[in-house]
């Protein structure tokens, strides 16, 4: 949900959809953080740690912005990948770049498209940075 501030009311707006995104990234969130708990790899795995860091990030404003649900109230419907390796979590990594383009077309709402895209960018950089190292 969005506040929007108009002439000193408050206006409540929802966003159809941005539970099913924010399941996807929490669910992804998931699985990496699983992964980064049990691999220490120097460059890589710094660069895994920035992403999820960017991510978690991204969870935290979808859900204060956009969300009617705080987040520990949301359930995630996407299962939770088991990561075995670096190799995996970029895999993983691409399809919910991926996922988050697909959807920011079809939530089809020009303010929430524009607040993804920049985390999409922030996202894809680091992606692109862990597959240096792979």
């Amino acid at each position: 949900m969005l506040l929007e501030g108009h002439h000193h009311s408050t206006q409540l707006i929802h966003y159809k959809g941005v539970e099913f995104v924010l399941s996807h990234i929490k669910a992804h969130y998931s699985s990496c953080a699983d992964l980064l708990s049990y691999n220490s790899n120097q460059n890589i795995s710094r660069s895994a740690n920035r992403f999820i860091k960017i991510e978690k990030s991204m969870i935290d404003e979808i859900t204060k912005t956009f969300s009617h649900q705080n987040d520990s109230n949301l359930i995630i419907q996407t299962p939770i990948r088991k990561l075995n390796n670096y190799h995996d979590m970029y895999k993983n990594n691409v399809e919910l770049i991926l996922f988050l383009k697909v959807s920011m077309k079809k939530l089809n709402n020009k303010s929430l498209s524009a607040f993804l895209s920049y985390w999409v960018a922030a996202l894809q950089i680091e992606n692109d940075e862990m597959s240096k190292y792979l």
